[in-house]
């Protein structure tokens, strides 16, 4: 049974990026890597790094559409995709594999919703497209295990259904939402596991994700800083408002 990590990589921002973080990654662990990219790759450079590709001709602006159905993109029979801001950054990866023996999916916990309290905005209108109401764990779209039977197709079919009813913007407000009815059975990480760190908050995690400041992927790892691209936000500052969810 073959396992391994993807990376997903548009425009020439994100693929310079993920070249890099996927050589500082390959330090710490001998699994395969996959990148899928709407550039070609120097396929040297990929060799030398047992990295394989996959080179699909979609718009950077679309790259949500592959992001929301992994599942038919990836060549690993159990995947672990990390966003391409993310780092290996010491042993141990390879322990989020047992993690679906047990569990379909595998998603790091990044802020939980309760009842009564306020939420985002963009959280709001991706309940209400769903039809589900409170409490919503969000968890962070940077880090998805999951393995190839029909509990993953369900997942992710959900996944790619709400972020198409929500616009086709961000995605991890719909991922919330499938998390919640897709009826899979989802382990849970946070960062007491030592396994995930958002922001580069947490230096002794395995994966360290983006970072700011003097936490960013610069400072930590010699990492230049990157373009990002998110077209969907232009305009929308008004969807990181706090608002009651009463419906």
């Amino acid at each position: 049974m073959s396992q391994g990590i993807l990376y997903l990589a548009f425009g020439s921002e994100y693929l310079k990026l993920s070249l890099a973080t996927l050589a500082h990654s390959r330090q710490f662990t001998d699994l395969p890597f996959h990148l899928i990219s709407n550039l070609p790759v120097d396929y040297k450079w990929l060799d030398d790094n047992h990295v394989t590709t996959t080179l699909v001709d979609i718009p950077n602006d679309e790259n949500r559409k592959v992001k929301t159905n992994l599942i038919e993109y990836t060549p690993f029979d159990r995947t672990l995709y990390l966003d391409c801001d993310s780092v290996i950054n010491k042993p141990g990866i390879e322990q989020v594999f047992s993690f679906v023996d047990e569990h379909d999916i595998v998603l790091h916990k990044y802020i939980n919703f309760r009842v009564g309290k306020k939420i985002f905005r963009i959280y709001k209108t991706a309940m209400i497209n769903a039809g589900i109401t409170l409490p919503l764990m969000v968890y962070s779209g940077a880090f998805v295990v999951f393995k190839q039977d029909n509990s993953s197709r369900r997942f992710f079919s959900e996944w790619n259904r709400h972020w198409s009813l929500n616009g086709c913007g961000r995605d991890m407000p719909s991922l919330a939402c499938a998390a919640k009815t897709s009826g899979v059975d989802i382990r849970e990480i946070s960062k007491k596991d030592g396994i995930f760190s958002v922001m580069g908050t947490e230096m002794n995690c395995i994966v360290v994700h983006r970072g700011l400041g003097i936490r960013s992927l610069k400072h930590l790892f010699g990492i230049e800083n990157y373009q990002q691209n998110k077209p969907f936000d232009k305009g929308r500052r008004g969807d990181w408002s706090m608002v009651p969810f009463n419906i």
